[in-house]
């Protein structure tokens, strides 16, 4: 699924935890499994109003590295959530923490890893909006979404950019 150029309708979680890191300049929020909720807004009438979910997890490769693992779903399951039909476009209500973004035009979508002979790994997801930088990091325990409004060069020194939307 692609997410450029999708309204980025807020990031999700069972609980979140979150700080502000004064000397970075950026909004951290740590949870356990996070979600990024979307919408297409396109005039395109097979995909009109098209809702989805990315759901994040994370685990450990043979090599001792944390990698990201993404999950495409239709609902935000394992959430607690309900469908609200009475509105035009019907949409899904999710009963747990959320994050509502400065600005919602999903404008490019990159991520980070590592790559082995056989083998490619996803690090990390940057999404970039009109006015803000979204981060989220595969990570033991919680994991990290980082909200700024600048790009921060935090995985461009580790990581490989594996895919961009970006035209360089």
């Amino acid at each position: 699924m692609e997410l450029q150029g999708k309204t980025l309708m807020g990031l999700l979680g069972k609980r979140f935890i979150i700080r502000k890191d004064q000397s970075e300049n950026y909004l951290e929020i740590m949870c356990t499994e996070p979600f990024v909720q979307w919408r297409d807004n396109s005039d395109d009438h097979f995909h009109k109003n098209d809702n989805g979910f990315w759901r994040f997890e994370w685990s450990e490769n043979k090599y001792g590295e944390s990698i990201l693992l993404l999950h495409e779903q239709v609902t935000p399951e394992p959430l607690n959530y309900q469908y609200v039909v009475d509105t035009d476009p019907p949409f899904i209500s999710v009963l747990e923490s959320s994050y509502s973004p400065t600005s919602i035009l999903i404008k490019e979508v990159s991520g980070y890893g590592f790559v082995t002979e056989r083998e490619e790994f996803l690090y990390a997801i940057q999404l970039e909006t009109e006015k803000e930088y979204i981060y989220i990091d595969g990570s033991p325990g919680l994991m990290e979404m980082r909200i700024s409004e600048k790009e921060l060069n935090i995985y461009a020194d580790h990581y490989y950019l594996m895919f961009s939307t970006k035209i360089k």
